[in-house]
């Protein structure tokens, strides 16, 4: 079911509002392109792996990120392994982080030398184009040269450890209450479910990363029954 005994970090990425910027419009760099709207860098992230995504965000420790991913990346749960990478484009991002500045957005720094040019010429043609490329399709969410469903945005991570949310009786228990299972009476529970996954965080969000134990108790009816035994 859940092992409490494993203290790995669990991660949660979503994208909360998506960018509308065109993509295939951005001055390429080494580890993604630069948007000159939001004078950030938005990293690709739709090619990595999750132990690479985890590395990132890590290494970011909570620096303000923007972007790319396929939409499969999102919204569900990212566990690090203990698989080994060797992954170039990797570790060109890692060490663009380090040479952030403590501002914390990843921006300019990585801007190629021709973007004042680039960017007078491109503006014009980024203001006509960006509109019909999201036309009737949902904001934020376009198709790459390899037709893969792609999202453009701030990067927001939800972390948590290997705890489960417990919902009883329909409202979920506070992460913060520890005292939870030393307090409830197991005697009352009449039935319990727990979900897993995508069928979890669908319905609870980040915070049920670790699942979620639906718990039902008895309540006044159980009280009711017991009465009726004695008489």
């Amino acid at each position: 079911m859940f092992n409490n005994s494993s203290k790995k970090q669990q991660y949660f990425i979503t994208i909360d509002e998506p960018c509308h910027e065109n993509w295939d419009l951005m001055i390429p760099t080494e580890t993604g392109r630069f948007c000159s709207n939001c004078q950030k860098t938005v990293i690709d992230f739709s090619s990595l792996s999750d132990n690479e995504i985890i590395k990132i965000i890590e290494r970011a420790k909570g620096k303000m990120l923007c972007g790319q991913f396929d939409t499969t990346q999102l919204n569900r749960i990212m566990v690090e392994t203990n698989m080994q990478t060797s992954n170039p484009k990797l570790y060109k991002i890692l060490l663009s982080l380090m040479l952030l500045a403590s501002a914390g957005n990843l921006s300019a720094q990585e801007t190629p030398t021709p973007v004042p040019q680039v960017v007078q010429t491109a503006d014009p043609q980024k203001t006509n184009d960006s509109i019909p490329l999201n036309d009737g399709r949902k904001k934020g969410i376009v198709l790459d040269e390899r037709r893969r469903n792609v999202r453009l945005g701030s990067v927001s991570v939800h972390s948590g450890n290997e705890q489960p949310l417990y919902v009883v009786n329909g409202v979920p228990v506070p992460v913060s209450d520890t005292n939870f299972l030393k307090t409830f009476n197991r005697k009352e529970i009449k039935n319990l479910t727990v979900l897993q996954g995508s069928k979890a965080t669908a319905i609870y969000g980040p915070q049920a990363a670790a699942g979620a134990i639906l718990i039902e108790t008895y309540g006044t009816k159980k009280k009711r029954k017991k009465k009726s035994t004695i008489k």
